[in-house]
């Protein structure tokens, strides 16, 4: 699913992603404790005190400082939410080699009401599990086409050749 028209699903699917997580959590809605926590942790103003050492998972909202409102930050989280699940599920695309797959397993992620609620949520959990969707889906692809001895894989895809190189000519093995 390397081609523009494969990818028109998964793209599909973010669109719906994003349009019902606005629904299902509206822009409007002022933020909770938790996202305060995190949210001012990179904000104009004190961070907000937390026992929790996970106040720093969402660098993201690095834009908070720049921003004053909780609805152009929900809008904004909403934008990258939907593209990190584009992302992840991308890779499983070249992973499956199914047309459509990677589309079908998108879609059944982001109905679920967690995906909804957390996607524009000041919060590291949408990301955090998009963040394990595209590493297992790496891991598999690193799998499926493993390294031949003597060889390795640039991430461009070309093979280079390790180890000990040939002498040049007129030299000998061992020496120096």
């Amino acid at each position: 699913m390397t081609s523009r028209s494969g990818a028109r699903p998964l793209i599909a699917v973010c669109v719906i992603f994003a349009a019902a997580s606005m629904v299902a959590v509206p822009a409007s809605l002022d933020l909770g404790w938790y996202e305060v926590v995190y949210a001012s942790q990179h904000g104009p103003c004190a961070a907000a005190v937390h026992e929790r050492t996970a106040c720093r998972g969402v660098t993201l909202l690095a834009v908070a400082s720049w921003l004053d409102s909780a609805v152009v930050l929900r809008l904004f989280l909403t934008v990258t939410a939907a593209a990190s699940l584009g992302l992840a599920f991308w890779v499983w695309s070249r992973v499956s080699q199914r047309p459509g797959t990677a589309a079908i397993a998108a879609g059944l992620f982001a109905s679920l009401w967690t995906a909804l609620s957390y996607a524009n949520a000041a919060m590291p959990n949408h990301y955090a599990a998009m963040a394990a969707v595209a590493a297992v889906g790496c891991f598999l692809l690193a799998v499926a086409e493993p390294a031949r001895p003597g060889r390795v894989r640039s991430s461009a895809g070309h093979r280079h050749r390790v180890g000990r190189r040939a002498p040049a000519a007129g030299t000998h093995w061992g020496t120096t």
